[in-house]
């Protein structure tokens, strides 16, 4: 009797339940494309991952070695395909780029940013979403929800080239400090990192912005000259290397220490500089441990200071 009624109900509803019928393979046809339940029977050697980037600029050294790291590790393997993008020092842009790898279904996201405050409705976001984060940044960044947080220890970099002029045999050093961006956390965690290094006998007499330009370092260094009455100084800490290029065309003969992020510069047979403070950019383990992740290794979250040594390529000048 039960299955006499069920026949007639579906005979005098046969208009509905074939409505229905497409419907519902329609929808079972977005979520297969949206959720891609199928990738869970794939083998993960073999299946292509994709990574978003988003970096707050590209325009100093760190920032390009780390942009280079991220490549190379990427070249290594066949299963990478990267989106860069670069948000020109503009957090709402930076926020923008990481929402649309979002809506992209990237597998991945690797975030290289100073913006901690203002990102972090969006690195929750990119959490809840259960999408691995990985960011490279720096201290002000040690309570950001992520997988990994690779943290710039710009403070150390800066007392390694304090401790290096404190040990120039003179009886007072007077020093030259070229910046980055002014103001911003590489540029102020650098400065207060190389007093704290600085012995009694040494003295920053003029700290000059170089915005990460040969030329403009150089240019600025010139017009800044006749003001240092006139440029009476011993040596000279530049943030990058760029704008270490620039104090040297500008200030022939004098050491000069510099902040270096992809080693290329310590193995020339005749380096420029006097000395380098060599850190790690990151972009490699950023790489290592989002693949770990992609291919299912049990990896818990954590923060990592990125290493930094200083590197004397001439010795302690004279």
């Amino acid at each position: 009797m039960s299955h006499e009624k069920a026949r007639n109900f579906l005979y005098r509803h046969r208009t509905r339940v074939w409505t229905a019928v497409p419907l519902l393979l329609v929808a079972l046809i977005f979520w297969l494309i949206w959720v891609q339940p199928w990738r869970m029977f794939l083998p993960n050697q073999g299946y292509q991952y994709v990574v978003g980037v988003s970096q707050q600029a590209v325009n100093s050294s760190r920032q390009i070695a780390v942009k280079r790291a991220l490549w190379a590790a990427a070249e290594d393997t066949d299963q990478l395909n990267l989106i860069f993008d670069s948000a020109g020092d503009n957090a709402a842009v930076q926020a923008q780029q990481i929402e649309a790898m979002m809506l992209q279904r990237v597998d991945a996201i690797v975030v290289d940013t100073s913006f901690a405050a203002e990102l972090r409705k969006t690195f929750d976001q990119v959490r809840a979403a259960n999408i691995p984060l990985v960011l490279i940044g720096d201290e002000s960044m040690t309570d950001a929800p992520c997988d990994l947080l690779l943290v710039n220890d710009y403070a150390r970099m800066g007392r390694l080239a304090g401790a290096y002029f404190s040990g120039m045999p003179r009886a007072a050093v007077r020093l030259l400090e070229v910046q980055g961006i002014p103001r911003s956390v590489e540029a102020k965690t650098l400065q207060a990192g190389l007093r704290q290094g600085l012995a009694e006998h040494c003295e920053v007499i003029c700290a000059i912005a170089g915005y990460h330009s040969r030329a403009d370092a150089g240019q600025r260094i010139r017009d800044s000259a006749p003001a240092t009455a006139p440029f009476d100084i011993h040596a000279v800490f530049a943030h990058d290397t760029e704008i270490a290029f620039g104090a040297l065309d500008s200030l022939e003969g004098l050491p000069v220490i510099c902040v270096q992020y992809d080693g290329g510069l310590t193995e020339q047979a005749e380096p420029p500089f006097d000395a380098v403070v060599l850190a790690d950019s990151g972009g490699e383990q950023a790489m290592r441990y989002v693949m770990d992740l992609l291919r299912g290794k049990d990896t818990a979250p954590q923060s990592l200071l990125l290493p930094t040594e200083l590197k004397v390529l001439k010795g302690v000048a004279e």
